[in-house]
């Protein structure tokens, strides 16, 4: 099958559209019969035909008759030697089948998803972590604040972020796909965790492997660090040298940057605030008390597959049949409601059944303005309603 009717097949299934409604939207220049022979290959569409065809999918005409963009490549899997081999293959068809999915959405809802860019991130190989975490804080135009959500913070410049289900000895996944203008897009499948502050760790490190183009742990760890703890904050919250810290501190500085309270203690003894005795104290203590593996941080969820669905709905490049298919039925009957009460004109469409059936769900509402008191002082056509009067 050609590049041309495979992505007429899938545009007219996103939409759910007949080949009939296809050329009625094409404003009748060919019949439904020559469409379903450009799906079959039989005939080639002139360029004028093309034009309007990319006109009624609201896409480019070469975007219509070219492949997608490339496959998935992997290009790294981070885990510990303990994980067997079927368990690592699994990890890896799981995010090969959630990628792909990512793919077809946004492959399908692109036309109304403004701007979305790829992600090449700057080359950061010949720098130290921190260097490379300021670097690329300036590309994501983050400056030194704290990242509020670094999840679709990523997104927005058009990297995919996946939750993988958690098993022990797995961190992180990478992949790339590469765009026809010669771009990147990356993939990241990181383990799903309990801990909010760790997920974000995780995916910070992954980072971190891919802008230094590194597979050291220790580098992209003090990437991790230096990006969700930029070194002024830290200065700015604690000072220059301590010799102590206080336990309300860490609460507060790990609640501000959405970090545990290991990470925070780790980041002041990496950047020379508190010494080496101060850190092997905050770290016994955390590990004492439980905190060390429990932040109590919300995770973070990604909603590039929501609003994406959404904003192509809205704007009928996709139809009811898709948005079931990526979104499940019960999520998919709740975006699928009317947001506007149906014209007369719809209500025509209806069948009688349907149409009572709507004259029903509407009877309480029109009962109880009906017997409000508020409904008895509207004056009828022609009248006055005097407010003065008395009874």
């Amino acid at each position: 099958m050609n590049a041309l009717s495979k992505n007429m097949r899938a545009l007219r299934a996103a939409r759910g559209w007949s080949l009939g409604d296809l050329a009625k939207r094409m404003d009748g220049i060919v019949t439904r019969q020559a469409l379903q022979k450009y799906e079959t290959e039989e005939i080639t569409p002139s360029p004028s035909v093309l034009k309007a065809m990319a006109g009624a999918f609201k896409i480019e005409p070469l975007k219509l008759a070219t492949a997608p963009d490339g496959t998935l490549e992997i290009l790294a899997f981070r885990k510990r030697k303990r994980l067997s081999a079927e368990k690592t293959k699994a990890i890896m068809e799981d995010f090969a089948v959630k990628a792909q999915r990512r793919f077809e959405i946004q492959d399908c809802c692109r036309p109304f998803v403004a701007d979305e860019a790829s992600l090449n991130l700057p080359d950061c190989s010949k720098l130290s972590p921190e260097e490379a975490a300021c670097k690329v804080r300036r590309f994501l135009k983050l400056g030194e604040a704290p990242i509020a959500d670094l999840t679709n913070t990523l997104e927005d410049f058009g990297m995919h972020i996946i939750a993988l289900d958690q098993l022990a000895d797995f961190d992180g996944i990478c992949g790339r796909r590469n765009m026809a203008d010669g771009s990147n897009q990356y993939v990241l499948g990181v383990a799903k965790s309990k801990n909010g502050g760790r997920f974000r760790m995780t995916l910070a490190h992954e980072l971190g492997h891919l802008a230094m183009q590194s597979e050291e742990e220790d580098k992209a760890n003090a990437f991790a660090g230096a990006l969700l703890a930029p070194a002024k904050i830290m200065r700015n919250r604690l000072g220059h040298r301590r010799n102590k810290i206080k336990k309300t501190e860490i609460e507060l500085i790990a609640e501000e940057l959405k970090i545990s309270h290991e990470a925070v203690v780790f980041r002041a003894h990496e950047l020379e605030i508190i010494n080496k005795e101060s850190y092997r104290f905050w770290m016994r203590q955390l590990r004492r008390k439980g905190v060390k593996k429990e932040d109590n941080l919300l995770i973070e969820q990604s909603e590039w597959e929501l609003h994406c669905i959404l904003q192509a709905l809205a704007e009928g490049v996709i139809g009811d049949q898709q948005v079931r298919k990526w979104l499940g039925p019960e999520m998919a009957a709740k975006l699928l409601e009317s947001d506007e009460p149906d014209t007369q004109w719809e209500l025509r469409k209806k069948s009688q059944a349907e149409r009572a059936k709507l004259l029903n769900q509407a009877l309480p509402d029109a009962v109880k303005i009906y017997n409000d008191d508020a409904f008895e002082m509207v004056a009828e056509a022609g009248e006055v309603y005097d407010d003065s009067a008395q009874p």
